[in-house]
């Protein structure tokens, strides 16, 4: 019984770790070659970003000290 447990808490693991992979239509998602690097803001400003937002977050980077760590 104890097996019987073990496979369908696997099977419970699996199913909801591939739903990332599947739209709402069920069409299978195509998966990135390398994960998402550099500055990601599109969450944040999507197509409202501005020439001032861009160097707003610029400043700050500078002021943070980051453009010294890459």
């Amino acid at each position: 019984m104890h097996r019987v447990t073990q496979l369908l808490a696997a099977f419970a693991m699996a199913s909801v770790l591939s739903l990332p992979l599947f739209s709402q239509t069920g069409k299978e998602l195509p998966l990135a070659a390398t994960p998402p690097m550099g500055w990601g803001s599109w969450n944040h400003y999507g197509k409202r970003v501005t020439e001032a937002d861009v160097k707003e977050n610029g400043d700050m980077l500078v002021k943070l000290g980051l453009d010294k760590l890459g």
